[in-house]
Order: C-alpha cells, then sequence, then structure tokens
C-alpha cells in the first residue's frame, strides 16, 4: 500500500501559510523589545526609546541652554560662560554677518570664551547674511565667544547646546580649525 504524498505545491502553500502566522509575531517580538548600549560595566549609555529613538545623552531641560549676544567690530568677546563646574557642547549657532556693502569681505570666527581656540570660520562677501551652522557630534567647549575680526558695526550671534559636567570638556581647544589653519587664514586677510 502507498503512502500519500504532498506535492510541491502543497509544501509551498504549507510554508507560505506557516510563514505567514509565524513572522508578525516574530516582528512583535523584535519591535517591542527595549534595546540598551551599554559598556564593559553592562551600565547602559544609550537607549532605544518606545518609538525607535536612540538616546545617547539624556539631557533634562534644565541643562539646555539658548544665548545670544553681540560683539561689535574689530573686537572679541563672550558669549556665553557655563556656570562653575559646567561645559557646554554647542550644537547650533547662527551669525548675522555682513558690511552692508555688496562685495565688501566681513569674517570672524567662533572662539572658547576667552577668545582662544578657533573653532569655526564665518566669511561673507554679501552685504548682510545669516549663516548657520550644526554640529551634529557637537563642540565641547569651555565656553562661547566670537572674534569679530572685520565687518561693520556688530555681528549678532545666536546659539543652542547642551551643560556638561567641566570634566568632560577637553583641556586643550579642539575646534574645528587647527591654530595653524587659522593663523594662515589671518594672514591671507591681512594680505601677507
Amino acid at each position: 500500500m502507498r503512502r500519500p504524498h504532498m506535492s510541491t505545491g502543497a509544501w509551498i502553500f504549507a510554508s507560505v501559510v506557516a510563514a505567514a502566522i509565524i513572522a508578525p509575531a516574530g516582528v512583535y517580538a523584535a519591535a517591542s523589545q527595549t534595546v540598551a548600549i551599554g559598556n564593559a560595566a553592562n551600565s547602559a549609555t544609550a537607549t532605544v526609546n518606545s518609538i525607535g529613538q536612540l538616546q545617547t545623552n539624556p539631557t533634562g531641560p534644565k541643562n539646555i541652554v539658548h544665548f545670544s549676544g553681540t560683539v561689535f567690530s574689530g573686537a572679541c568677546g563672550p558669549l556665553y560662560q557655563p556656570p562653575a563646574g559646567k561645559g557646554i557642547v554647542l550644537t547650533e549657532v547662527s551669525v548675522d554677518i555682513g558690511t552692508g556693502a555688496p562685495g565688501a569681505e566681513s569674517y570672524g570666527g567662533l572662539t572658547d570664551a576667552s577668545c582662544q581656540g578657533p573653532y569655526d570660520i564665518f566669511d561673507t562677501i554679501g552685504g548682510y547674511e545669516i549663516q548657520s551652522r550644526t554640529y551634529p557630534v557637537g563642540l565641547p567647549m569651555a565656553g562661547v565667544g566670537y572674534n569679530n575680526l572685520v565687518g561693520n558695526g556688530y555681528v549678532f550671534v545666536t546659539g543652542v547646546g547642551y551643560l556638561i559636567p567641566a570634566a568632560q570638556v577637553p583641556a586643550a581647544a579642539h575646534g574645528m580649525i587647527t591654530p595653524k589653519r587659522w593663523r594662515a587664514y589671518m594672514d591671507s586677510r591681512a594680505g601677507k
């Protein structure tokens, strides 16, 4: 007597039905898990929240800083100095820059609050413009300043960042612009 065998089509149909039943359960299980990224001691340093956002540096509202300030032409001035024991990680900045006369150059640089360690350069030959920068990984700084080298009257700067413990701020300025590049930039402006 011969035993009944399923045809190839029947096997395919059964596999599709089984996959349709099992797959949603697996997807649900994967989607509903909480994930934590930890260090060697297995303490969580980043988490994925319930809506799938990776939170690497949970910052409370009291640690978010918004600042603005004016720096006059030919001067360098502090814009934001964190409270004692704190540093700032700058995440975005906007600079209102210009001379008011198209073709005349206006430039300056984002520095720390003591006007050292250039972090970024702002430059335009437009009459007036607003230049904005975002720093996705952030710029850790002891404080924020701006060196308004050439302009007309003043430069208005606004910025956003968050406070961190001062011990987490690098000892030396780790700007995006090295001192050698900054000096070369300054020399080129002076015609050297």
